[in-house]
């Protein structure tokens, strides 16, 4: 069983395709995973205006202790989901490298340029979703000089100038959540 957790349609569809109707899931919401049925199934996170890491939702994909996950995304984060195997995998892998890797477990290359500890990717995340430093220390219990610290790492590794430049990075796309409703569109 594969649940794929994607908030685009077409995505979903192409990789129902290549691995069969009836062994992919859609994955929506929490409550569309069910903890006896998707027990040990392997996952397929698309993180393009899907940033579920910090939400129910991914903590609902630990307890099913998937066999294996696979995150689409142009970088890599350290021990995001701590105790899974986890691969990195580009938005545009090729059909048949995806399915080779997914299906039949064969070594596919690429590997991410940059990687952020996840501690990075929390703070990048919730500056995307416009909270305060303050609130930002509060959260995740850290002093404001670390905050500072942080967002001059972040800004080293994705070569910016400003951490304003955040906003418009081409990386800013797979680190926002965007809710759809039920046609697709965004809220």
């Amino acid at each position: 069983m594969y649940l794929v957790i994607t908030q685009d349609r077409f995505l979903f569809y192409s990789i129902s395709c290549i691995l069969g109707p009836d062994m992919t899931e859609h994955i929506r919401c929490v409550e569309d995973i069910c903890l006896q049925r998707h027990r040990h199934a392997h996952v397929i996170l698309d993180t393009f205006k899907n940033n579920v890491i910090y939400t129910p939702l991914a903590e609902r994909i630990a307890l099913i202790e998937p066999e294996r996950m696979y995150i689409m995304s142009p970088f890599g984060i350290k021990k995001c989901f701590p105790g899974m195997k986890v691969r990195f995998i580009p938005r545009a892998i090729q059909v048949q490298d995806l399915r080779e890797l997914v299906v039949h477990g064969r070594f596919y290359e690429w590997q991410p340029k940059i990687y952020l500890t996840r501690r990075q990717h929390h703070i990048i995340t919730m500056t995307l979703l416009h909270k305060s430093q303050r609130v930002i220390t509060d959260d995740l219990n850290i002093a404001i000089k670390t905050l500072f610290s942080h967002k001059y790492n972040i800004m080293l590794l994705l070569n910016l100038k400003k951490f304003s430049g955040l906003l418009s990075h081409p990386f800013s796309l797979y680190l926002r959540y965007e809710q759809h409703d039920m046609h697709g569109m965004a809220e």
